[in-house]
């Protein structure tokens, strides 16, 4: 693979990882503070889905995603998929249906991989894979983790690429993450980025 482009991909992972955790958090939000009544706001929530569900023509975005993520892993994938995807999930959480945040990670990243993966010149398979991992690996703040599951589902071959994807990932997505109660041990930006002393 092209080092600067896979060093580009991981970059754009990093910058999709923080938007997409601070969509789904706003959108929780928002959704928490302007519709008070949970029944009220689950009701509503589906209303939309089924909605949005009508309007795409399309049931895919509807659940976990996992069958996206294989195709994308595969090097197939439409460029809107991880759109439409981060959007359903966020609006599906918002409205508190609680089915889950890390296989709609999977194929968001999956997907976002592939097609950004395919625009660089890369392999799109691999970069559905990368794309994956360096997501979940944004949303967890979980580098070795991330990499022990890369080897766990596409094996050590690439080994290499899954972990500089995921130490860029960890280090440039920041302190968020899709869980409010994680706690972490450091400023990723103030301990990790060095700075000059005066």
């Amino acid at each position: 693979m092209k080092k600067f482009a896979a060093l580009l991909l991981a970059i754009l992972i990093s910058v999709l990882g923080a938007l997409m955790v601070r969509v789904f958090h706003t959108a929780e939000h928002l959704a928490a503070h302007h519709v008070k009544n949970p029944w009220v706001r689950i009701f509503a929530g589906g209303v939309i889905i089924a909605a949005m569900t009508y309007l795409v023509g399309d049931h895919r975005f509807n659940g976990a995603g996992m069958d996206m993520a294989l195709e994308a892993v595969a090097g197939h994938a439409d460029w809107y998929s991880f759109l439409l995807k981060l959007l359903f999930t966020a609006v599906t959480l918002a409205a508190g249906f609680k089915g889950g945040e890390i296989v709609p990670t999977f194929c968001i990243g999956a997907t976002f991989g592939c097609v950004v993966g395919g625009i660089l010149g890369l392999d799109a398979g691999i970069c559905g894979a990368l794309g994956l991992i360096g997501l979940f690996c944004c949303a967890t703040n979980s580098p070795l983790a991330s990499i022990v599951l890369s080897i766990e589902m596409f094996g050590g071959a690439n080994l290499h690429l899954f972990a500089l994807v995921c130490v860029i990932c960890f280090v440039l997505s920041g302190n968020t993450g899709l869980y409010a109660s994680q706690i972490h041990a450091f400023d990723k930006a103030s301990e990790m980025i060095p700075t000059r002393n005066p």
